[in-house]
C-alpha cells in the first residue's frame, strides 16, 4: 500500500507545503514520525524541499531515549537529513510548573520546535499526527468537556505547524512501513494506560467499536468535518468581536474591554476568550470548557484575579480583563554612555542614552515623560535598566523623603499587574528614573548643571495576530 497519494491530497487541500520550503520534522523514532519523514523525502525532489529533523529527549526513559536517538541519527544519515537533538527534563519541569506530564511535554515540544525552526529558517514544522490521533483527541476533549471548537480536533495546519498524515490511519501507516521494510522504535510507554490518551486508545475506543458502533472513528471524524464547515461563519464573527475589544500593553499583556465584552452573548464570549488564550500562549495551550466558563464568570462578575493553566493569569483592573503569561524576571541590562545614541532592548521597548552640553536655552525637568535630562555630575556610572524590585525606594522629583516605588505607582493609579513593565533606570547608587514617570530628585538639573545625560525610552509595539 502506498499512502503517498493521500498525503499529496492533504498537502494540496490544506496548502501545507510550497515549492522550496524548509521543513523541520519532529522525529521520535515511532512509526508515525518515521513514516512522515520518509514520505517527505519522497516529496523532497518534486517540491524542492529542504528537510531538517529534530529528536526531543523528554528525560523520562533514559535507556530507551539513548537507543531512539541512535536509531534516529542512523535513519537521518541514511536519508541524508540533518538532525538536531534537544534534551529537557520534562518531569522536573512539570513538577516546577505544577502541570501534568502530557501538558508539560506538549509545552516543551512546541517551544523548542518553534525556536529551532526560527534558527534554521524553516517555514514549516511537520508533525506526525494521523487520523487515529484525530479521533482520540476529539473523544478525549468530549469526555473532558469542550465546546464546538474543541470538537474540531487537530487542525491540518496552524501557523507553521503542518500535519501531512492527518488523513492517514494508523493501520495504513504500519502496513506501509512493513511493505517497505522500514524499521521504527516501539515506545512501551504508549501501552501504559495510566496516561489518559492511552486509556482511550487501548480500552475505550475498542469497547465502543465492539459494543456501540464499529464505525465510531468515521462518525467522530465526520462530526469534526461538519463542525468545521460551520466554524468559518462563527469564527469570523468571533474574530471581529475580538478585534473590537482587544488591546495590547507595552509588555505584551492582552487587555479586553469588559464593558463591550459583557454585551456579547455567551457563545461569542467563549470564543473571544479562546482566541485571547491562543494568542497569548502562541497556540500552545487549549483550555477546556470548564476553564473557559470560569474565566468568563470572572470577567462578567468583575472579580479580582485567577491563575490559568500553562503559567497564564487573568486579572480584572480598570474595566479590563488583563491576560498575561507568568512574569519572567529580566536581569539588569547596562546602558552604554559614550556620547553616541545606542539602543538597548528591555521590557517591551528600547532605551538609549547620550551625553550633551546644556544649551543657553533653559532646560526643564520633565514629568511623566519618555525622554528626560539628568545632571551628569550627579550620577555614578554605570547606568543600567531592570524591573521594579521588592523594597525599591527613591526620592521622586519635587519630594524630600524616600518613597517605596510600589506606593509611588499606587498613588499614580498604575495597576499592580502592569508594574513589571515599568523600566527602572539605575546608577551605581540607586534609582534615577522610572521610565514614563519621574526622575529622582537627587539627579535633577539646576543652574549649575553644565552637562546632561539624555535618556529615552520607546515602546516597541508587538506584532500580534488578533484573528488566531
Amino acid at each position: 500500500m502506498d499512502i503517498l497519494s493521500t498525503v499529496r491530497d492533504t498537502v494540496r487541500k490544506h496548502d501545507l507545503l510550497s515549492a522550496g520550503d524548509s521543513v523541520l520534522v519532529g522525529l521520535s523514532g515511532g512509526p508515525d514520525s518515521v513514516a512522515l519523514l520518509q514520505l517527505l523525502t519522497r516529496l523532497r525532489k518534486p517540491l524542492s524541499l529542504k528537510l531538517h529533523a529534530v529528536y526531543l529527549n523528554h528525560g523520562l526513559r533514559p535507556r530507551s531515549a539513548v537507543k531512539e536517538e541512535a536509531f534516529c541519527r542512523k535513519l537521518c544519515a541514511r536519508w541524508r537529513v540533518p538532525m538536531a537533538v534537544i534534551r529537557e527534563d520534562v518531569p522536573q519541569l512539570a513538577k516546577a510548573k505544577k502541570l501534568g506530564f502530557e501538558e508539560a511535554a506538549r509545552e516543551v515540544r512546541y517551544r523548542h520546535f518553534e525556536r529551532l525552526a526560527t534558527e534554521l529558517g524553516c517555514a514549516r514544522i511537520a508533525l506526525g499526527h494521523q487520523a487515529d490521533d484525530q479521533v482520540e483527541t476529539i473523544l478525549f476533549r468530549l469526555l473532558r468537556g469542550t465546546g464546538r471548537q474543541g470538537l474540531l480536533g487537530i487542525p491540518a495546519r496552524r501557523g507553521k505547524i503542518i500535519r501531512p498524515l492527518i488523513d492517514v490511519k494508523r493501520s495504513d501507516i504500519l502496513t506501509y512501513l512493513s511493505q517497505r521494510k522500514i524499521k521504527f522504535c516501539e515506545d512501551r510507554s504508549n501501552l501504559n494506560i495510566r496516561y489518559r490518551r492511552n486509556l482511550i486508545r487501548h480500552r475505550l475506543l475498542p469497547l465502543l467499536r465492539r459494543q456501540i458502533n464499529p464505525q465510531v472513528d468515521s462518525v467522530l471524524r465526520e462530526l469534526a468535518n461538519t463542525l468545521a464547515e460551520e466554524e468559518s461563519v462563527l469564527g469570523a464573527a468571533a474574530a471581529r468581536a475580538y478585534r473590537r475589544i482587544r488591546t495590547v500593553s507595552p509588555g505584551g499583556k492582552l487587555m479586553l474591554d469588559l464593558q463591550i465584552y459583557g454585551q456579547y452573548p455567551v457563545w461569542k464570549r467563549r470564543r473571544v476568550l479562546r482566541r485571547a488564550v491562543a494568542e497569548l500562549a502562541e497556540d500552545r495551550l487549549v483550555l477546556d470548557k470548564r476553564a473557559i466558563d470560569d474565566l468568563d464568570q470572572l470577567a462578567c462578575s468583575h472579580g479580582k484575579s485567577r491563575s490559568l493553566s500553562g503559567g497564564l493569569s487573568a486579572t480584572i483592573t480598570a474595566g479590563k480583563l488583563v491576560l498575561s503569561a507568568r512574569s519572567t524576571k529580566s536581569g539588569a541590562v547596562e546602558i552604554p554612555l559614550d556620547g553616541r545614541w545606542r539602543w538597548v532592548a528591555f521590557a517591551g521597548g528600547k532605551l538609549r542614552a547620550r551625553l550633551r552640553l546644556v544649551g543657553r536655552d533653559r532646560t526643564k525637568n520633565e514629568r511623566r515623560s519618555f525622554s528626560v535630562l539628568i545632571d551628569r555630575s550627579k550620577i555614578v556610572s554605570p547606568l543600567s535598566v531592570d524591573q521594579v524590585k521588592p523594597g525599591d525606594r527613591f526620592v521622586p522629583l519635587g519630594m524630600r523623603g524616600r518613597k517605596k516605588v510600589g506606593d509611588y505607582l499606587t498613588d499614580r493609579k498604575l495597576p499592580a499587574v502592569f508594574r513589571d513593565e515599568v523600566p527602572v533606570i539605575r546608577d551605581a547608587q540607586g534609582i534615577i528614573w522610572l521610565a514614563g514617570w519621574d526622575i529622582a530628585e537627587n539627579v535633577k538639573i539646576d543652574r549649575s548643571t553644565s552637562q546632561v545625560v539624555n535618556i529615552e525610552f520607546r515602546v516597541v509595539k508587538k506584532v500580534a495576530n488578533p484573528a488566531v
